[in-house]
């Protein structure tokens, strides 16, 4: 079984987007996340031989995560074992 759970921490009164996707790519997952200031995405794998590609991102078998805040370079970190 595989599931993929998503928190949005805000203070009551905000305003929070409520865009999100999954999709099941060839060995894992593609989420994309639309925030307030800009846009959250990242593949997660379920099989850590696979190449993973979705949303502009790459990884082979691993964790790869990017943050796009307006007005700021991308951020993107990769997690490996």
């Amino acid at each position: 079984m595989e599931f993929v759970t998503l928190y949005r921490p805000h203070r009551t009164g905000d305003k929070v987007p409520d865009e999100a996707s999954l999709e099941q790519i060839k060995g894992g997952y593609g989420l994309k996340v639309k925030l307030s200031d800009g846009e959250f995405a990242a593949v997660l794998a379920t099989d850590e031989s696979a190449s993973l590609r979705a949303f502009g991102l790459k990884s082979k078998g691993a964790i790869k995560c990017r943050l796009m805040r307006a007005g700021r370079p991308a951020e993107i970190l990769g997690l490996e074992e």
